[in-house]
């Protein structure tokens, strides 16, 4: 069970991450052109994770946590969808970072919801394991993402990512929560 939810929050970390790793180099060419501290201002719209996840709470405890992840996946995977398909677009990449972070941040509230609840006796431990697992997926994102804009620019990113969302979601649904 650990097993399922470690490997779904990998995954989807990892695409996470691949985003990060490759925005700023993105942007800085055409048709943004943007310097360091322009690309850094992307990060302020990251904050609609933190709605995200002071928002799935409320909806872990009504739809439980297999549902809203797979909602929070759709999302996410609707977010580079939507980067993809109006590549070189600001709108687009805005509303796009906007779903994504706020999907994943869902997620991982109402995942470690699920990893708290496999035994409350030793709730540190296994949420260590999670996060080292959750860690090692973001890193490996982050390296699959710049070999991916490296080899095939922006579109490579986002099947890249959508693959990793993928993943996850079958991850997902072999839980039992």
């Amino acid at each position: 069970m650990a097993t399922t939810f470690t490997l779904s929050g990998a995954f989807w970390f990892a695409s996470f991450n691949v985003l990060w790793a490759t925005l700023a180099i993105y942007v800085s060419d055409e048709p943004f052109n943007y310097n360091a501290q322009q690309a850094g201002l992307f990060g302020v719209i990251a904050l609609a994770g933190v709605i995200g996840a002071k928002s799935s709470g409320k909806w872990v405890n009504k739809l439980g946590s297999k549902t809203l992840i797979m909602i929070a996946l759709a999302l996410a995977a609707i977010g580079f969808a939507i980067t993809g398909l109006f590549n070189g677009s600001l709108a687009s990449l805005i509303v796009g970072i906007i779903l994504i972070d706020f999907a994943i941040f869902s997620a991982q509230v109402a995942n470690q919801v699920r990893v708290f609840s496999i035994d409350p006796s030793a709730q540190s431990r296994i949420n260590g394991i999670y996060m080292l697992g959750y860690y090692i997926g973001g890193a490996v994102g982050s390296m699959v993402g710049v070999k991916a804009f490296a080899l095939y620019q922006w579109p490579g990113v986002v099947v890249v990512s959508i693959i990793f969302i993928l993943l996850s979601a079958v991850f997902n649904s072999l839980a039992k929560k």
